[in-house]
């Protein structure tokens, strides 16, 4: 109990240190509390407005399709578009800036498009909106367009030219396969002619009396040699129609949901918001210089 009104003697001389020292330094506070608040007030009231342009992209589900996967794995996954981070690391990426830059026609640097750009991702709805700001409306509307139509005619021509090479391949495959196929009937077309004549002379030199009309027997070994194949070709068939049914779906997995306008008005600046973070600041700041500068004025005293 004695402990407990101990410590609450001490929390309250503390206190009182405290106060004293305040009401001993306030000229400090005030002083300060007026540069903070002016400070923050002045760079409210007087900044540039900025002007914002948004766009939005609609991203689509890449389906895994097995058999394409199967036979070109390399090819299936450069028609992947990826996650909507990856997008995003596409739209931000040096080479989309650097163009941004070189057809934009205005003195921006890297570091100035880098903050003039504002990515934001709805994973839900697979949307990722574009923003941009600048004190120019002109060049806001031009930095947003550009990079959608840089981004969007990049990677419909690498999807397409993807896409292509890929039904290359597939015809090329089906050639092939049929090729293959049409051997292994030849051998075993043969197989079974040869199986036959070899019984018919066996059956003559025994000098059998046995009719025989012929079997229908192939190698099993070369039955799922031409079994495998068939199996190829019908899938490589199947791929080929499902590719030229769906060019669309393999080519064009990005869908410009709004394109950019030419803000009129600037974006709106939240005063108030503003005005309280400059006050807060003006605070906490007050008391950080009330107590150093007691600080490094009693340590002078004692020096």
């Amino acid at each position: 109990m004695d402990e407990e009104k101990k410590n609450i003697k001490e929390d309250e001389i503390d206190l009182r240190e405290l106060f004293r020292v305040f009401i001993r330094r306030k000229w400090w506070f005030v002083g300060t509390f007026i540069i903070v608040l002016a400070a923050g007030l002045f760079f409210t009231f007087t900044r540039t407005p900025e002007y914002r342009s948004t766009s939005t992209l609609k991203i689509s589900d890449d389906y895994y399709i097995e058999s394409i996967s199967q036979y070109f794995p390399e090819i299936a996954s450069k028609l992947s578009i990826g996650t909507l981070g990856d997008v995003e690391v596409d739209l931000k990426s040096t080479a989309i800036r650097e163009k941004v830059i070189k057809y934009l026609g205005s003195d921006i640097s890297k570091n100035e498009l880098d903050k003039a750009i504002n990515i934001s991702l709805d994973e839900n709805k697979q949307i990722i909106a574009i923003t941009t700001k600048h004190f120019d409306p002109e060049v806001s509307y031009n930095i947003n367009k550009l990079m959608v139509d840089i981004y969007v005619d990049e990677k419909t021509t690498e999807l397409t030219e993807t896409y292509q090479e890929l039904l290359e391949r597939v015809e090329e495959k089906i050639i092939n396969s049929q090729k293959e196929v049409e051997k292994l009937s030849i051998e075993a077309e043969q197989y079974l002619i040869n199986i036959n004549l070899k019984i018919m002379e066996e059956l003559e030199d025994k000098n059998s009396n046995v009719y025989f009309t012929g079997i229908n027997y192939i190698s099993p070994v070369l039955l799922r040699k031409l079994s495998s194949a068939y199996t190829i070709s019908d899938d490589l068939e199947k791929i080929s129609y499902i590719l030229s049914e769906n060019k669309n779906f393999f080519t064009s997995k990005i869908e410009v949901v709004t394109y950019p306008k030419t803000p009129a008005d600037p974006a709106e600046t939240n005063y108030g918001r503003n005005i309280l973070v400059s006050l807060f600041l003006a605070i906490i700041m007050g008391f950080v210089v009330v107590f150093l500068a007691n600080y490094f004025l009693s340590l002078k005293k004692r020096l």
